[in-house]
């Protein structure tokens, strides 16, 4: 039995006149990253079924596991029908070597 994983939050950022609603996933490394890829999928789905392009935000523990998903999610983004709408961004919650103290 498989359980289907869902998005860590989802949220709404309005300033201003400007709304952007997003998607959050929070990546602690407990999943492989074949599993972590495969997310896109719902998301490109929802993105095709409804036409609205709702960004994906990211965050990774380091930046080593940030560089290796973004392989796999580029990967796997290009086999999605309609990528356009399905912006990402990545970051990571290390911020070593950022110019932080």
């Amino acid at each position: 039995m498989t359980c289907a994983r869902r998005r860590d939050a989802y949220g709404r950022w309005r300033i201003g006149g400007v709304e952007l609603e997003f998607f959050l996933d929070f990546d602690f490394g407990t999943e492989n990253l074949r599993a972590l890829a495969s997310k896109l999928r719902g998301y490109g789905n929802l993105a095709t079924t409804t036409a609205i392009a709702t960004p994906v935000l990211l965050r990774f523990a380091s930046p080593g596991r940030e560089a290796t998903a973004r392989r796999a999610l580029e990967d796997a983004l290009a086999q999605l029908d309609r990528p356009h709408l399905l912006p990402i961004a990545t970051s990571t919650t290390d911020s070593r070597g950022h110019g932080h103290a």
